[in-house]
């Protein structure tokens, strides 16, 4: 893509990327690299002068019921764990999406339309028409990345800003 000068990457993250989720360390865990993925990545893209015409983008598909959630647990797991087995199937009824749904989100970003986006996690449940008419805010509040604040106001900046000041 470099080389060509374009192109656009979407990759297909989850919601339990944004969560702690116990039960589900490892999905969670890789969920939430392949959003950092898109996001390090298209800062990188931007700084190379390339993040306009390449552009990458992290999309939670909705709740879509697969045959992985439907999986059962192995039963020493379900034993020793009853209440997230419980909570497991109290939540499989809430996997009401189409996956239609993610495939228009994909045509949307794939069509241009969604420069707001670049670089972030979306979850499709959302309208994505919407949201990219809401661009500043987007901009202007930082949102659709995962971030974490801190109270008082400490920067999260890895602690470089003292470094900086000098």
């Amino acid at each position: 893509m470099k080389k060509r000068g374009k192109g656009i990457v979407i990759c297909i993250a989850s919601r339990a990327g944004t969560l702690d989720l116990p039960g589900g360390l490892s999905y969670a865990v890789s969920k939430t690299a392949v959003i950092r993925l898109v996001c390090s990545s298209q800062l990188e893209l931007d700084i190379e002068g390339l993040g306009d015409d390449i552009q990458l983008y992290a999309l939670h598909p909705g709740g879509v019921l697969t045959d992985m959630p439907k999986t059962p647990w192995p039963k020493d797991v379900q034993e020793a764990y009853p209440e997230r087995w419980k909570a497991m199937q109290d939540w499989l009824p809430k996997f009401g999406t189409s996956r239609f749904l993610c495939a228009s989100t994909c045509l949307y970003i794939a069509s241009g339309k969604a420069k707001a986006l670049k670089g972030r996690y979306f979850d499709c449940e959302q309208d994505i028409e919407t949201v990219c008419k809401n661009a500043s805010e987007i901009q202007e509040k930082d949102l659709y990345r995962l971030k974490v604040d801190f109270l008082g106001g400490l920067p999260n900046d890895g602690g470089i800003a003292k470094d900086l000041e000098m």
